[in-house]
C-alpha cells in the first residue's frame, strides 16, 4: 500500500472515530504533504464541517494557505452558519479569506453569495474580499509562483475561458507574459524611480537530473546537459504539452516555464530562420540557405494544440537555439527557472477523469512586439 493511501484511510478513521487528536496528529501533516490533492482535501473538509471537534478555525487557515479549489463548498457552508460565542464571527471571516485566496470563479460567486445571504458583520467580510479581488491576484490558488523569485508568477485561468480569448486560426505569438515594477535607488540623487520591465515564459522538458541542476542554479546546465545540441524553446504551454506528454514522455519527464526578459526574447527572434525554405519570405532558396548558415536560431510554425493534443487550425511558434545563442539563453538571459511538474500532472488526472471543467492553463494571450518589420520576417500574421 503506498504512503497515500496510507493517509487516506487514516483520515477515514479519524472521521469515523470523531478522533479530534487525530486532526493535529495527521490532518495537518496532510495539509503539508497533500495540498494540492482533491480526494484527501475532500476528507478534511468533511472534518472540517463536523461539530465533534474545535478546530474548524485552525482548519480554515490551513484552507487559506492549501489554496485548493475543492475546498471552496464546505467554506461556504461554514461562512454561512451563525455560530459565534463571542459576536466577531471569527470562523466565518477565515472561510472568507481562504474562499478569497482560492481565487476561482465558483470562490468568487460564494462569496457574492455570502454578500447577500448572511448577517451584516459576514456580508462586511466578503464585501471586502470582493472590493480587493483584483489587488490580491497575485495571492492567490489561481497563480504558480516561483520559491526562489517571488515576484515571477504565471497566472492560471480555465480552460475554457481560454477559447475565448485567443483565435482560432493564424500565426500569433502566443504566451504568458508579465510586467514587474520596481524601485530603483539612484546613489547620485539619492532618489528612487520606478523601474518597469516586461518578462514572458517559455516550456522547456527534460529529465528529472537536467531539471533538477536548473532549478538549483537557475541556469541551464549540469553534466546531463550539452550546450552542443540544439535546444527548442516554446511560449505555448499546451504545445509543449502535446511534445512531452504531459510530462510523461522519457527524458522529458520534468516541465520548466523560464521566465526571460520580453526584449531578450526578440533578440533571439533576429537570430531565427525557417528551418525550411519560405517561398513568401525569400525570393530565392540560396538566400535562405545564406541565411540558414549565418543563425543560429531555428524558426518553425506547427499546429497549435488542444489539451487532448489535437491539432488546431492556429499556428504556434517554437524556437531552437544553437551556439552561441543558446549559451547566452542558458547562462545569461534566463531570469527565473520554475519546475511545474506538479501542476501539470495534476492537470492531465483532470484530463484522465474527464473533469474538463476543472482543467487550469496558464493565461496566455497574444504578445504584441512593436518590431513590425520583425514580425513580418519571422511570420507573425
Amino acid at each position: 500500500m503506498s504512503q497515500r493511501a496510507i493517509d487516506i484511510q487514516k483520515l477515514k478513521t479519524i472521521i469515523a472515530e470523531k478522533d479530534e487528536s487525530g486532526i493535529d496528529g495527521h490532518v495537518y501533516h496532510c495539509f503539508r504533504t497533500y495540498p494540492r490533492d482533491e480526494e484527501i482535501m475532500l476528507l478534511i473538509c468533511q472534518i472540517f464541517e463536523s461539530d465533534w471537534h474545535h478546530r474548524q478555525e485552525d482548519l480554515a487557515l490551513s484552507f487559506q494557505q492549501a489554496k485548493n479549489p475543492a475546498t471552496a463548498t464546505a467554506l461556504f457552508n461554514m461562512a454561512l452558519t451563525n455560530d459565534s460565542s463571542d459576536g466577531l464571527y471569527a470562523l466565518q471571516r477565515k472561510c472568507t479569506w481562504a474562499l478569497a485566496d482560492i481565487g476561482t470563479e465558483a470562490a468568487k460567486n460564494y462569496l457574492l453569495e455570502i454578500e447577500k445571504s448572511s448577517n451584516q458583520t459576514v456580508a462586511a467580510f466578503a464585501t471586502k474580499r470582493l472590493t480587493h479581488w483584483e489587488s490580491e491576484l497575485s495571492r492567490k490558488g489561481q497563480v504558480l509562483r516561483s520559491e526562489k523569485h517571488r515576484d515571477f508568477k504565471i497566472i492560471l485561468e480555465k480552460y475554457h475561458d481560454s477559447l475565448v480569448n485567443l483565435p482560432s486560426s493564424g500565426q500569433r505569438i502566443i504566451g504568458n507574459s508579465l510586467i514587474i515594477r520596481k524601485l530603483v535607488d539612484s546613489i547620485f540623487t539619492f532618489t528612487s524611480k520606478e523601474k518597469t520591465e516586461e518578462y514572458i515564459v517559455v516550456y522547456q522538458a527534460y529529465k528529472r537530473s537536467i531539471a533538477e541542476y536548473a532549478v538549483a542554479h537557475q541556469q541551464l546546465g549540469g553534466p546531463d546537459f550539452s550546450y552542443a545540441r540544439m535546444s527548442w524553446i516554446k511560449p505555448n504551454f499546451l504545445w509543449m504539452m502535446f511534445r512531452s506528454g504531459w510530462a510523461e514522455k522519457e527524458n522529458q519527464e520534468r516541465v520548466l516555464a523560464i521566465w526571460i526578459k520580453k526584449k531578450a526574447f526578440e533578440e533571439i527572434l533576429r537570430n531565427a530562420t525557417f528551418t525550411s525554405f519560405e517561398p513568401a519570405y525569400f525570393a530565392h532558396e540560396s538566400d535562405w540557405r545564406k541565411e540558414l548558415e549565418r543563425k543560429k536560431v531555428r524558426l518553425q510554425w506547427d499546429p497549435d494544440h488542444n489539451y487532448l493534443g489535437e491539432k488546431l487550425a492556429r499556428r504556434a511558434i517554437q524556437l531552437g537555439l544553437k551556439d552561441e545563442v543558446l549559451e547566452k539563453f542558458g547562462k545569461k538571459q534566463i531570469e527565473c527557472i520554475m519546475d511545474i511538474t506538479d501542476f501539470v500532472r495534476e492537470q492531465k488526472m483532470h484530463i484522465n477523469n474527464q473533469h474538463i471543467d476543472r482543467l487550469l492553463i496558464p493565461k496566455e494571450r497574444i504578445i504584441q512586439f512593436e518590431d513590425r518589420e520583425l514580425m513580418k520576417r519571422v511570420g507573425v500574421d
